[in-house]
């Protein structure tokens, strides 16, 4: 039989999904049941299997960051500032923890500095052609000791009475790293890094805006994210593929988020720093599971 110019096809299967959905607000609670624990840092408890089925891939889709976490904190050991003043005297201020603009926390270094009898001038001009529009002026010579604040404001040098601000970073994180080594621990092919510190993730949260000019403050610094609270969705396309071998049971999972923070030991990843839990720090991850 002649089947020249026959048309044949080959029938495909779409591979078959469903969705892990995670909250980290079913994270683990205290003993009471009712005061949630750490959001970055938790466990989830489930009497029967967490994943059922015959899936080989696991994917993570989107997340969803609910941050309210002060970029300026003891927590995070930043909200420190000591100098020396002109008699050589060591000063201390201390900021209250609450989330600051670089136009905001040079204003209430302006009232603090005032309280200690010395004078700070905030000089801006967006017309001076070079690198530093923005200076401190003060009405003596002050020294700054190295501290994560003076790291991230960029105070560093000798006894001066002006200081020109460059490059100033008032991020708590550059990035989150949400990790659950019960979800990666199957993937032969591991996630590296060039940071000392390599961990396997579900995802990296880089603490920038997607696609938008942030806004400026008053004294030309850009407002960047982590500067103010935000609740922010992120799509992952395509999603980090993490290999799964469908005869693991999984009874619990356990997350962890870590975070690069900005200052003297930038280069460390540590837990996020979880304070008083207030019920507005949250995220959300939706992960897909494939069966090929």
């Amino acid at each position: 039989m002649n089947t020249y110019g026959v048309d044949k096809g080959v029938t495909l299967r779409v591979p078959a999904t469903a969705n892990l959905m995670i909250d980290s607000q079913d994270g683990t609670k205290d003993p009471s049941g009712l005061i949630r624990k750490n959001p970055w840092n938790f466990q989830i408890f489930k009497k029967q299997s967490v994943i059922n089925g015959f899936f080989t891939r696991v994917g993570t889709t989107e997340v969803v960051l609910e941050w309210n976490n002060p970029n300026i904190s003891g927590d995070l050991s930043n909200n420190e500032l000591n100098f020396i003043d002109a008699s050589g005297v060591t000063q201390t201020i201390i900021l209250n923890p609450a989330f600051y603009t670089v136009e905001q926390i040079l204003e209430r270094l302006k009232t603090e500095f005032g309280n200690l009898g010395i004078t700070m001038d905030i000089n801006y001009d967006p017309s001076v052609l070079n690198d530093y529009p923005c200076n401190l002026e003060f009405s003596e010579d002050v020294e700054f000791l190295p501290s994560q604040l003076t790291f991230m404001l960029g105070l560093s040098g000798d006894a001066r009475t002006t200081y020109y601000l460059t490059n100033v970073d008032l991020r708590a994180y550059r990035y989150l790293d949400f990790v659950s080594s019960d979800l990666t621990y199957a993937q032969d092919v591991k996630d590296s890094s060039t940071n000392a510190v390599e961990r396997d993730v579900l995802c990296r949260w880089y603490m920038t805006y997607d696609n938008a000019t942030p806004q400026i403050d008053a004294y030309g610094f850009p407002v960047l994210m982590g500067y103010t609270p935000f609740f922010i969705r992120r799509l992952y396309n395509p999603p980090k593929q993490i290999k799964w071998d469908n005869n693991l049971p999984l009874g619990q999972l356990n997350f962890q988020v870590y975070g690069a923070t900005t200052g003297p030991s930038r280069f460390d990843q540590k837990l996020v720093v979880a304070p008083s839990y207030d019920g507005k720090s949250n995220w959300l991850m939706t992960l897909q599971l494939s069966e090929n």
